[in-house]
């Protein structure tokens, strides 16, 4: 009986329709037609499949608007107003560089080091100082640098902030602005000097270890430094000894190996592209992590990665190198495919690694003797991977074709693909797709690092010469999600006399595009204060702050001079977390003689109804 009238009331209820409309007759139905139409409002994620869809057009396309400093957000909105791209300016104000004029103060002197080069027979040498000055718009260089005779020039902080590429020709930054960019100036030929032996080996050293990087993902910026970056394991060959396939690319490294060379007795800067560079195949700025030897100017270097790249001296031990858990010896006792190991650079509880007679990896090893082979072959000068094989049989392939390389594994759908774009006599990666072709794309502005390593022996130091860096300025990711990522140029001491052009990130945050605009996260400005541009020989200080939406962070640093040839030893001596009202306070204390970088304590202490003066 229950059951019938439950039947009953249900075909009632079919009858009289939606209960809404019965109830409040067309007042409910505008009701809910109100609540469909909020509902449907929701903002939609921006992806570039979804917005190559709605506008006709191809990723390609869309790839294309992005490198020139677009949303997707802005192409969706200038598709909106007029079905095309004419609402779109011909240059996104977002890649303008501001230019405020360079000024360069000549007013510190500075003694040359016992370890300097000096040519027999003549007397230490002074500085040619060179003074560049803003340019008006449309004037032209001057192919003379002005000098004057003064002594060893400080080295000031350059305003000069470096946002995104200005396309000019064949894709470059323009044309005029090279001609202005950082300390630009023509470069003289026949430098009768001897050349900054400490510039030179300061150039090719780095502690990894003393970064203090500040992690958002697949990027991080050095708070010491102010580089940039950026590392990918793309694959991993499995095994009984596991190999990942990991690529960096670092901002301060995306320009080529400055040095000098001799012609007759006459001293001229020059550079070349870095051997790391080139053996990878990838791009500029960009290199496989692998342990790598590298012979230059009658020295060798060695780079390990996460600890840094040192002098390798005659007895095979690291220059400046405080730690004993690598040992680098002689050894022949490793062959793969035909080719004889060199060196072996055996880790405390780790593996060890054999390097052939060029420096490159050849084997990894490890205690039970699982082995991961590499195979090289060469094409135009450098030295390629061709292969990279374990003891189970698992195999990466290396295939390298005109602006594109392709690492695939063997049986496997595992596969990547990277694609090189040529940006006048550079190569960059400006996409890289994963084996289910999902893209991420790398956006680059090319600005001038000018150098010096020479002077001459009447008191002057030689012109700057050219050196163009590849800023990774923006990176677009498979999900369509942005990082984006500004800089600021400074002119930095690296030696005795030689000075370097270098970059420091002032500002990175992460963006994603919805039809009702941008979506900004880890939105951090960076300040650096008593930068380390001018102390080189000596001790120095400085503070650098991340400062964020909610929070403020400072870290105080020291700098310890180890000699010419080693790099500086770092140190954060306190760190500083500010956020509305409280913070958060760390000092550390070093034992000066372990030369460790590592702390033996930490003090803590937290405050309150403090508020950081940048929040």
């Amino acid at each position: 009986m229950f059951k019938r009238y439950i039947c009953s009331l249900l075909c009632v209820a079919m009858l009289l329709g939606p209960w809404s409309t019965w109830a409040y007759g067309e007042e409910g139905k505008g009701e809910a037609a109100a609540s469909q139409s909020s509902s449907s409002s929701t903002p939609q994620i921006i992806t570039r499949a979804w917005l190559a869809q709605q506008t006709g057009k191809d990723q390609a396309w869309v790839n294309a608007q992005l490198s020139k400093g677009y949303t997707l957000y802005d192409i969706y909105k200038a598709w909106q107003k007029d079905g095309g791209e004419n609402s779109l300016p011909e240059q996104s104000p977002a890649l303008w560089v501001q230019q405020n004029g360079l000024e360069l103060s000549t007013k510190a002197k500075m003694e040359p080091s016992k370890e300097s080069a000096v040519k027999a027979g003549e007397k230490p040498v002074q500085d040619e100082v060179v003074n560049p000055k803003p340019l008006d718009k449309g004037e032209e260089p001057s192919l003379v640098p002005e000098t004057t005779e003064v002594g060893i020039p400080s080295i000031p902080r350059v305003n000069d902030s470096v946002y995104a590429p200005i396309l000019g020709e064949n894709g470059l930054i323009g044309q005029d602005l090279l001609k202005q960019s950082l300390l630009q100036v023509s470069a003289t030929t026949d430098v009768y000097a001897p050349f900054d032996q400490a510039a030179l080996a300061q150039s090719r050293l780095s502690d990894d270890t003393s970064r203090y990087g500040l992690d958002y993902g697949d990027n991080s910026v050095s708070t010491a430094s102010g580089q940039l970056v950026v590392q990918n394991t793309d694959l991993v060959l499995p095994g009984s000894l596991p190999f990942a396939l990991t690529r960096v690319y670092n901002s301060s490294l995306a320009n080529n190996q400055i040095g000098v060379q001799q012609n007759e007795g006459v001293y001229t800067n020059t550079s070349a592209i870095r051997e790391e560079e080139a053996a990878s195949g990838l791009g500029r700025g960009w290199k496989w992590d692998l342990p790598h030897i590298q012979k230059q100017d009658g020295k060798q270097y060695l780079y390990m990665p996460g600890t840094g790249s040192y002098e390798l001296r005659d007895d095979l031990q690291l220059e400046g190198y405080a730690y004993k858990d690598l040992k680098i010896s002689t050894d022949q006792s490793a062959s793969v495919q035909g080719v004889s190991s060199a060196y072996k650079i055996a880790e405390l509880n780790g593996n060890d690694y054999y390097l052939d007679q060029d420096g490159y990896l050849i084997l990894i090893q490890d205690a039970y003797k699982n082995r991961v082979e590499f195979d090289y072959t060469s094409s135009g000068g450098a030295k390629l991977i061709r292969s990279i094989r374990n003891n189970d049989g698992r195999e990466l392939d290396f295939t390298y074709n005109a602006g594109q390389l392709v690492v695939k594994e063997q049986g496997a759908d595992h596969q990547y693909t990277y694609r090189q774009s040529d940006e006048g006599s550079s190569k960059v990666l400006t996409e890289v797709l994963d084996s289910l072709s999902r893209s991420a794309s790398y956006t680059y502005t090319f600005m001038d690092a000018p150098f010096n390593l020479v002077a001459d022996g009447e008191g002057k130091t030689g012109a700057l010469q050219p050196n163009a860096t590849a800023l990774l300025t923006r990176i677009v990711r498979p999900t369509s999600s942005m990082t984006d990522i500004r800089y600021e140029a400074y002119n930095k001491q690296i030696g005795v006399y030689g000075t370097q052009g270098v970059f420091k990130v002032v500002s990175r945050a992460d963006v994603y595009s919805t039809t009702a605009g941008n979506r900004f996260l880890n939105k951090i400005d960076f300040t650096y204060l008593g930068e380390d541009l001018a102390s080189y020989g000596n001790n120095a200080e400085w503070t650098v702050t991340a400062t964020g939406t909610r929070t403020a962070e400072t870290f105080r640093f020291g700098k310890t001079f180890r000699g010419d040839h080693a790099p500086d030893k770092l140190v954060l001596s306190r760190y500083d977390q500010e956020g509305d009202s409280t913070g958060y306070h760390v000092d550390y204390t070093y034992k000066d003689a372990m030369d460790w970088n590592l702390p033996a304590q930490m003090r803590e202490s937290y405050t309150e109804g403090v508020l950081h003066p940048s929040l």
